[in-house]
């Protein structure tokens, strides 16, 4: 197991696997970020970008030799990553020799992807379906008319991020000659050979237009609805003085397509609006946005703690 992680990063106990720590090489970072705005944040701006995404594992593997070396040494049966976070991972397998590679996302299928999938041995018009991504959800935006032009726009955007700026991305590796012109990888290829994309999504929750794929397959809510958490879950009222209304909010990897900074503090300033809620967000104790919610009705949740645990108390209000 390869853990591409900040130097500080949190421990993998390994069980019953060995884990390989490949840390973040801090020349990767924004230098001035690191003087100015510390060394925390220098670290979140490089994990939303594309380098980031399109090549930060795989520079680090293949400018290592010792560890390369290693890792081909190994027999793989499988490589699995999530594309939306580091589509670079896939590169890796490729360059190591996994054939069978697996796509475990925490988020959806980005409809974006739909234009590098065959059904039924063709490709699917996906212009005439009417599903937001991330960025594309104001009201008005899909309205009758605007449909076409937004999906093309979405279908541009993901093209332009996988081939336009994975090379951008990739030129620093063939400007100092570790790898040729045509060895950069080529991510809607690597995307394309992907065996199965494992999704953390309710099937039943789903745009009613979202096309069926046998390789799209829905995990969201298994483990839950195994244990009956919230099935079979006792009915409870809050205490007295305690909120009538709590929202927990999960992020499993908050650098998803479009949730930059920008955007994560809109959605953050948009719950204290709604001040008789209380609203536990999941993205780290020690998050550098903490300190600009110290005094909301905003608490900044811990990784460690068991979100099974805390979905099986909410209150049936």
């Amino acid at each position: 197991m390869l853990v591409y992680s900040k130097e500080s990063g949190v421990e993998v106990p390994p069980h019953s696997f060995e884990v390989i720590y490949v840390p973040i090489n801090k020349n990767r970072l924004v230098q001035g970020y690191i003087r100015n705005r510390g060394l925390e944040y220098a670290y979140q701006d490089y994990k939303m970008g594309f380098k980031y995404k399109n090549v930060g594992i795989y520079y680090e593997i293949i400018t290592n030799g010792q560890l390369l070396n290693e890792l081909r040494q190994q027999n793989y049966s499988a490589g699995i990553a999530e594309f939306n976070v580091m589509a670079g991972s896939f590169a890796a397998f490729d360059v190591l020799g996994i054939q069978n590679t697996f796509n475990v996302s925490a988020s959806v299928f980005f409809p974006g992807y739909l234009q590098f999938l065959e059904f039924y041995g063709n490709t699917f018009n996906v212009n005439r379906l009417a599903i937001p991504e991330y960025k594309n959800t104001v009201p008005g935006m899909w309205t009758h008319g605007n449909i076409s032009t937004n999906y093309e726009a979405i279908n541009q955007q993901v093209l332009t991020g996988l081939k336009q700026y994975s090379n951008s991305n990739y030129r620093d590796l063939t400007f100092e000659e570790i790898i040729n012109e045509d060895q950069v990888p080529n991510l809607v290829e690597l995307f394309q050979k992907i065996n199965y994309h494992f999704v953390n999504q309710h099937k039943f929750v789903n745009f009613e237009e979202f096309p069926q794929h046998e390789k799209i397959i829905y995990i969201g809510g298994i483990v839950v609805e195994d244990k009956g958490i919230l099935t079979q879950r006792n009915k409870t009222n809050p205490s007295p003085g305690e909120p009538t209304c709590v929202v927990y909010v999960s992020f499993g990897t908050i650098n998803i397509e479009g949730m930059d900074v920008y955007n994560l503090k809109i959605m953050l300033n948009n719950f204290t609006n709604y001040r008789h809620c209380f609203f536990k967000v999941r993205l780290g104790e020690e998050h550098y946005l903490k300190e600009d919610y110290l005094e909301t009705n905003i608490y900044f949740e811990g990784f460690a703690d068991d979100q099974q645990e805390i979905l099986g108390k909410l209150y049936d209000l």
